[in-house]
């Protein structure tokens, strides 16, 4: 039987707070540095009495952190490594979901590694562990370097408490399994075993509960996500995988043919959507399997009640006819939400004091809810104001103006100012360029896959460093007015294929002027293919851990801000036709909402933010923007992870300039203003899986929308704890 827990309430008890050098993580009672293998209590149980537990930890890896240190999460409290890191370790407190993803999961620019005790099945009374031995996983979306896991390894390891008769072996995730193969006589050489949780199978293993009626179909773990956007795998369908990549689509059911682990991402989320998940470990079945491709099928994944999974694989293809199959699947339509439609409040704001569940037509779930804490605990819960629909009605039915995104023609030269005023025009970038050198980023539209990029060192004045022959390798400085802007480099024939960063100038003193007069960084891109290249919707930055700093504008066609996205998305059904024409739309309205060229707030309603925030905040301390919306977190829809916060520092705003660093954060060299905050929070209102779901359950767009919950940045010297409430209406 699943396995549901519900924290409310938390006795305080101060962990010792870890030594490193220059820097030390604030103490807290949910991490701690060594776990026991016995029974640790912060391990996480699996859903059915004789599955696997596990332990996840967090290795900071980012100067001037101590990078011997793991720190373990209680996974009693902290299903995901996210909330965990958001919550309580200090390098990484109030990041967003996807920036911290882009520091963790990935090799560029990393400054954390992801990973897992996995702990054998506990039996008995008292309990004990069935095997004596356990595993350890690393997590990151590019492989690491078996020197890199051997190391990790041996510390991981050594934070463990065992007995000395007890095996610790490496269980490689997915993105890790080619190191793991190609190396396993190395591994095993320096005293590490490479195995799985397969070794603990005694039958086929389910990760989440529950029954799925569709066509099976096969794809390898790395061509799941090209199969979701290309069609061909589709939200109806069940999965037959060769692994468990760590994030895979909404589909009808997963069946693995290499074990997985129950702490995984997906496994919680297929737990969250009743979606069942699991490891054919029988050979007979995962062969029966294979040969039921093509077929409608039925998989059912319960627990027997016996110790063991009842794991059924039931082809139905000429059983059943259309209109049953049809009335089947109706059992598994989300149910119709309960949605309060968002209503005109009269003012932008007020203060959470005294709003309840009722005002949620006003300023959303989070924002309402925060009344109740307000009113029940006020010397414990911090003062916060709400911002109501009424900004976000406004900011849509914006007039905007249409226009054509930038195409690049063959051998062709497109230039960019890196001003960060892109309310200039559609080449002036949100950043600038740094002479004593950084990074400069060209991503494609998905937002990861990089295009083209470098790192350089110290510039000088009006020197640009460019290619030295058109679209070639070889890098050198244009020195003496030399510098080619939207021109060849040299003479001769350009080199390679593709769209690149060509040649750029990151101290423009007397160069070359903008269209504004201005002396501004700039940047060109040259396209070497044999095709023209609409750039629009494609990403700049020069932040390689934000690869989606700056979105070259894409095509707007309407009036509005409101007529533009409905004319973007309002052809979609579930499940859709063409999930990569609609992730580019959803990518477009994000860029639409952030971009200042196309959108904007009007002197009024920048005024009246200003004065409420000065009003109720200290504008030199980091202020948090919490999304808020009609749909989410209800009974019948889980909002978990869909919607983002950011902070904003208001003294950014009233400074009277656009250069940085961040007064409220030194450390990030670019303001980070509340205006620029709320435009990302108003933008993840269409963040892919937030559509998805709303389009999935056939939520009416015109009736929900993005409020505000607004308060201080946390954690402060006196917040020790963070925890969920949830309530239960007496009849």
């Amino acid at each position: 039987m699943s396995k549901q827990i519900c924290i409310i309430g938390a006795l305080l008890i101060l962990a010792i707070p870890a030594f490193v050098s220059g820097q030390t993580i604030d103490p807290s009672p949910y991490w701690k540095n060594q776990i026991d293998f016995l029974d640790d209590p912060f391990r996480a149980e699996g859903i059915s009495e004789g599955d696997p537990s596990w332990v996840k930890f967090t290795i900071i890896i980012l100067e001037p952190y101590d990078p011997n240190l793991v720190y373990f999460q209680d996974c009693q409290k902290y299903v995901f490594h996210y909330n965990f890191a958001a919550d309580l370790l200090n390098p990484f407190m109030g990041i967003s979901v996807n920036e911290y993803y882009q520091v963790a999961l990935y090799e560029q620019g990393q400054q954390a590694v992801l990973g897992t005790v996995i702990l054998p099945p506990l039996v008995g009374d008292p309990p004990e562990p069935a095997y004596q031995e356990y595993g350890i996983q690393f997590i990151r979306q590019d492989p690491y370097s078996r020197e890199e896991i051997a190391d990790m390894f041996n510390l991981v390891k050594a934070n463990v408490s065992a007995d000395p008769g007890v095996q610790a072996f490496y269980f490689p995730a997915y993105e890790q399994t080619k190191t793991a193969e190609v190396n396993k006589n190395w591994f095993e050489s320096q005293g590490i075993p490479v195995s799985s949780t397969a070794r603990w199978a005694e039958s086929n293993i389910c990760y989440s509960e529950g029954w799925g009626l569709g066509e099976l179909k096969f794809f390898q773990a790395g061509q799941i996500d090209i199969a979701y956007q290309s069609g061909d795998l589709l939200p109806t369908d069940i999965l037959l995988t060769d692994a468990i990549p760590a994030e895979i689509p909404f589909v009808a059911g997963i069946i693995s043919l290499a074990p997985s682990t129950p702490s995984s991402h997906v496994a919680i989320l297929a737990q969250t959507y009743g979606v069942p998940f699991v490891y054919l470990a029988l050979a007979q079945d995962a062969e029966r399997a294979g040969q039921l491709l093509g077929r409608r099928m039925v998989l059912c994944a319960y627990d027997d009640d016996f110790g063991a999974w009842d794991v059924r694989l039931i082809d139905v293809e000429g059983v059943l006819t259309e209109q049953q199959i049809e009335e089947i699947l109706m059992l598994k339509e989300p149910p119709e939400l309960n949605i309060s439609p968002v209503l005109h409040y009269g003012s932008y704001s007020s203060s959470t004091d005294g709003l309840s569940p009722s005002d949620i037509q006003y300023f959303g779930g989070k924002a309402s809810n925060f009344g109740i804490l307000r009113t029940s605990i006020p010397n414990d819960a911090p003062e916060a104001i709400a911002i109501s629909f009424d900004l976000w009605n406004e900011f849509l039915d914006q007039t905007i103006v249409p226009s054509d995104s930038v195409t690049i023609e063959p051998n062709g030269f497109e230039l960019f100012w890196a001003d960060r005023n892109p309310e200039q025009g559609g080449n002036h970038a949100d950043f600038k360029l740094n002479d004593e050198g950084e990074y400069i980023g060209l991503y494609d539209r998905d937002g990861t896959t990089r295009i083209d990029g470098l790192a350089f060192g110290l510039q000088s004045d009006d020197v640009s460093y460019g290619r030295s022959i058109d679209g070639g390798d070889t890098w050198q400085f244009f020195a003496g007015g030399t510098a080619t802007p939207n021109d060849k480099n040299s003479p001769g024939d350009s080199s390679g294929s593709a769209l690149v960063i060509n040649e750029f100038m990151a101290e423009n003193d007397w160069f070359i002027q903008d269209n504004f007069g201005e002396y501004d960084d700039w940047l060109e891109l040259y396209n070497a293919s044999g095709a023209a290249i609409d750039l629009g919707g494609r990403y700049l930055t020069d932040d390689p851990d934000d690869p989606t700093k700056w979105m070259i504008p894409p095509t707007v066609t309407a009036a509005t801000l409101r007529q533009e996205i409905e004319n973007r998305l309002s052809a979609y059904t579930y499940p859709p036709a063409d999930m990569g024409a609609l992730s580019k739309d959803l990518s477009a309205i994000r860029s639409i909402i952030k971009n200042a060229y196309i959108t904007g707030f009007t002197p009024a309603q920048s005024l009246a933010i200003k004065t409420v925030l000065q009003n109720n905040f200290d504008m030199n301390e980091n202020i948090r923007f919490r999304s808020s919306t009609n749909v989410e977190d209800g009974d019948r829809f889980t909002g978990a992870g869909l919607y983002d916060s950011y902070s904003g520092c208001l003294a950014d705003d009233l400074d009277g300039d656009d250069d940085g660093p961040c007064i409220c954060n030194p450390g990030k060299t670019n303001e980070r203003g509340v205006f620029r905050a709320i435009r990302k929070v108003f933008a993840s209102f269409y963040n892919d899986n937030a559509f998805l779901e709303r389009l999935r359950h056939d939520v009416n767009e015109a009736d929900v929308g993005m409020a505000l919950l607004v308060h201080h940045s946390f954690p402060d010297e006196i917040e020790l704890a963070n925890g969920v409430a949830t309530l239960t209406q007496e009849p």
